[in-house]
């Protein structure tokens, strides 16, 4: 899975976020304030079993 960076609108304020697989079942959503992409915002990892993801 290759990791896009969209941008995203907020109440005024622009961030920008990707999402790359960590493992099989498993994704990192980071997210950082536009401008500041050297020191992300949050990181998280999520679960993500999905079955048809390979079909």
């Amino acid at each position: 899975m290759k990791s896009k960076i969209r941008k995203i609108t907020v109440e005024s304020n622009q961030y920008i976020w990707a999402v790359s697989e960590k493992e099989w079942h498993t994704v990192t959503i980071k997210v950082w304030v536009e401008g500041h992409k050297r020191n992300h915002w949050f990181e998280v990892l999520k679960k993500f079993d999905d079955p048809w993801i390979n079909f």
